[in-house]
């Protein structure tokens, strides 16, 4: 954003520090950076930032079962409901109601766009269901659901592949460009898994050999 307003030469604008809290317990860390860092040592002190941040504690309002009247908190909300609950249609269905109905200015396209990336990403929600509340409540974003819905699945494949081409760079590396590494890897390929990206990893870091590897995936 910086560099943006640098480009074109504009006054950089203010920036207004917001922090959204959704865990299970109550915030309890103050509401400047300093509360939240704690004890420091005395030589760091003149180099934390001062200032304060606005606080929007969700776990008392979920705790509550209070809806914000402020529309876009109550459609942050009601996502944040529906990513703990199985059952979530219908609040899945308020949500796309009360963004649709945002009436200041707020730019829909990227709410929308937005929330929906959300729901599809942290929420466990089928594209089908999706889909078909988006088709009763705002019909013309259809098809926009689909385009968002596939690009997230092209980001996804396109992660998975990048996360195994490091992988077997890594492998080569580490046993030495050996034809038992080279000849391993096509054997690696078959059996990966992007969820044991840790695991390779760690493996990798503590094998002494190929065989160790194996052993250790």
């Amino acid at each position: 954003m910086w560099e943006k307003y640098y480009k074109e030469e504009k006054e950089y604008p203010l920036v207004f520090p917001v922090v959204f809290y959704h865990g299970d317990d109550s915030w309890s860390y103050g509401n400047t950076l300093k509360e939240v860092l704690g004890d420091v040592p005395e030589w760091f002190n003149d180099y934390v930032p001062h200032f304060q941040y606005l606080l929007i504690d969700f776990s008392d309002i979920i705790e509550k079962d209070e809806e914000p009247e402020d529309p876009a908190l109550a459609a942050y909300y009601y996502l944040l409901r529906a990513s703990r609950v199985h059952e979530n249609y219908h609040l899945v269905q308020k949500v796309i109601r009360l963004i649709k109905n945002i009436s200041y200015e707020v730019r829909y396209s990227e709410l929308f766009h937005t929330t929906v990336q959300y729901i599809l990403l942290s929420i466990e929600f089928s594209h089908e269901d999706l889909i078909e509340i988006i088709s009763t409540e705002d019909p013309q974003r259809r098809e926009d659901v689909m385009t968002i819905a596939e690009e997230l699945e092209k980001k996804g494949q396109k992660k998975v592949t990048t996360a195994l081409s490091s992988l077997i760079r890594r492998i080569r590396i580490k046993f030495n460009n050996s034809d038992e590494a080279f000849k391993y890897i096509d054997e690696f390929i078959t059996i990966f898994d992007y969820d044991d990206l840790d695991k390779y990893e760690e493996a990798l870091d503590k094998a002494r050999t190929l065989e160790e590897f194996k052993r250790m995936i």
